[in-house]
């Protein structure tokens, strides 16, 4: 059976090296989506790659140059010689479409890619060497990585960086002082400090446990998904999906979840009717659950880059880091102790982070240390069982209450409901504590209270059986 010959387009590549001999701007529109390797004819490669260099060390481009690095190179004579180069410059039919040649170039590429692909799998697949879990990754990441075409470059040259930059400052003109650049988290002080929830940041929300760090983050997920029509996939290695659906109603319906769970909301006509309202509110919003236990980092990666090919992905919540494993990861990765496994993940979520540009927000316990001091404070050294977890974030939430313990005529009726969030780090802005309410009835945190703005009125109390 004769050999199948690869998909490429002989005359494309012809089209694309004139039109590039005969115009600078050609060859500038190509380079940006072209390199030597895109080229099926390695000689053709060759030629591109010199016409590259003359361009990017300011140099005129024409036959005679481009003749002169080959020669240079010592590559003249395999390439076909200035004679090639003269039919080149005459076999374009029109330099002014030389993106449409280089469009075609790329999709031959990509199918190349793609019979490459295939072929070590079925390799990987064949061998039984490794779980079907990690050669499922493999594939499924290589795949994604032929649809990103050239932005996985090595590098970036910094007026290519700077560009990008005044274009992000150009967009910003319009916006009004303090709008968010980011995912509103639905937290006023938050977000005035983060200027919202950054794509491709890592975000650790940390606290001891009974603190309330899943109901925050289940919070800015209602928000996100219900007031910023946002796409939010949770991973609940704790709660079941009914578990945190509760919770979900209980927060957006401001509906006692005992009630919920007992059912005595029957008790309460206006409970029953904001549940029904919440419901209806509730059900277009895009939030995905996901209540896999012990899922492991490849599984998720996995789902992640389904969900974000299927309706986008703006915001990732994982609850939490202590309980996921690295089941999967391959023979060759394994970790001989749980610090440097969750290591491993806290710098693979980053990873996927920054793969599917969206903010992910990683829950973590803290070790016991926090409770015997005084102020009940957190610190970066309390993050439990890796010092990797302050590494790889970009910013570290921290929720506690300075007051527990405290008598209550020194803190007042309310002590119990005041929490504190510490931002222990922010690697592109400031850090500082913000004060948060917590109704712990509705699993639901709300902003602090502003001295002569949010004064609650006399004789009402957070702790009410009525929304606040």
């Amino acid at each position: 059976m004769a050999e199948r010959i690869p998909p490429h387009s002989d005359d494309a590549e012809r089209s694309v090296l004139g039109a590039a001999l005969q115009n600078k701007q050609a060859l500038y529109d190509v380079m940006e989506s072209l390199d030597k390797n895109d080229f099926y004819r390695e000689y053709n490669g060759e030629i591109f790659d010199a016409m590259a260099e003359l361009y990017l060390r300011g140099e005129t481009v024409d036959i005679v140059t481009a003749a002169e690095i080959l020669k240079k190179r010592k590559r003249l004579n395999a390439v076909g010689g200035s004679a090639y180069l003269g039919q080149l410059s005459g076999a374009v039919p029109s330099p002014s479409s030389a993106r449409q040649y280089a469009n075609i170039i790329r999709e031959k590429t990509i199918l190349r890619e793609l019979i490459g692909i295939s072929a070590e799998i079925t390799t990987e697949s064949y061998a039984d060497s490794d779980s079907a879990a990690d050669v499922l990754e493999r594939a499924e990441r290589a795949i994604m990585d032929v649809g990103k075409h050239k932005q996985g470059k090595d590098f970036i040259p910094l007026k290519m960086a700077l560009d990008e930059a005044n274009r992000r400052i150009e967009a910003l003109k319009d916006k009004k002082k303090g709008q968010l650049t980011g995912l509103a988290s639905g937290f006023r002080d938050l977000d005035a400090i983060t200027s919202g929830l950054q794509p491709s940041d890592l975000i650790v929300l940390a606290a001891r446990p009974g603190k309330g760090k899943t109901s925050f983050a289940l919070n800015i997920a209602l928000h996100a998904a219900v007031e910023e029509k946002a796409t939010v996939l949770v991973f609940s290695l704790e709660m079941s999906a009914v578990q945190l659906g509760q919770r979900l109603l209980s927060a957006h319906a401001q509906v006692p979840l005992s009630h919920i769970r007992d059912g005595s909301l029957y008790n309460h006509k206006n409970e029953i009717d904001r549940v029904k309202d919440a419901s209806v509110s509730l059900v277009d919003a895009k939030i995905y659950i996901d209540d896999t236990s012990g899922i492991s980092i490849n599984e998720m990666k996995n789902k992640c880059r389904r969900l974000k090919t299927k309706e986008g992905l703006d915001l990732i919540i994982v609850d939490y880091l202590q309980l996921m494993d690295m089941s999967g990861v391959g023979r060759s990765d394994r970790i001989d102790t749980r610090a440097l496994e969750l290591a491993m993940l806290t710098r693979m979520l980053k990873q996927l982070a920054r793969e599917l540009d969206c903010p992910v927000i990683l829950l973590s316990q803290l070790n016991r240390a926090v409770e015997s001091r005084h102020d009940r404070k957190p610190m970066l050294s309390d993050l439990r069982d890796t010092g990797a977890i302050e590494q790889d974030a970009d910013i570290v939430l921290f929720i506690y209450n300075r007051d527990e313990g405290k008598d209550e005529d020194e803190t007042g009726a309310m002590s119990d409901n005041m929490r504190q969030l510490l931002i222990a780090k922010h690697r592109n802005g400031e850090t500082g504590e913000i004060d948060l309410v917590w109704l712990g009835a509705y699993t639901r945190f709300r902003d602090g209270l502003r001295p002569g703005i949010d004064e609650l009125p006399d004789g009402v109390s957070f702790d009410e059986d009525r929304p606040w």
